[in-house]
């Protein structure tokens, strides 16, 4: 599928839904995991294997990416699978007619690149923030 219009509102509503996601897990880390950042990690990891596929003018995000593939193991966690119990499948659902996978990946990843650099701008309130948003809507 093809995403034929999308509004600042879908924007809105998608990285909300992603973050909330995000949200919804621990962020305190041990030694052997950090769910929020394992899950972001994880999404983020799934939004560039679908568009580094991108040679010659051809290819880029499309939302295909075989989840058999080496390079691709432990994406299948955070897509489908629930990673910490949720995947980022529980956020597409509610997007899935309106707006395509490809494009949702990437709002999802920009999502959780906003959310996560909220502890940095908590820690140090002298670094930025970042605003994707303004970038796609611009």
């Amino acid at each position: 599928m093809t995403t034929q219009h999308m509004t600042e509102a879908d924007y809105d509503s998608i990285t909300l839904k992603v973050q909330g996601l995000y949200q919804s897990l621990p962020s305190t880390c041990t030694a052997t995991e950090c769910p929020q950042a394992d899950w972001a990690g994880c999404v983020l990891r799934m939004a560039g294997h679908d568009f580094m596929d991108y040679k010659d003018g051809e290819g880029g995000a499309d939302g295909c990416v075989d989840l058999t593939d080496a390079d691709n193991s432990g994406l299948a966690e955070c897509l489908h699978a629930g990673e910490f119990g949720i995947s980022i499948a529980d956020a597409y659902e509610d997007f899935c007619e309106s707006v395509s996978l490809a494009d949702f990946l990437v709002i999802a990843a920009e999502a959780v690149m906003t959310a996560s650099r909220e502890h940095v701008t908590a820690e140090d309130s002298s670094r930025s923030t970042i605003d994707f948003k303004s970038l796609t809507f611009a």
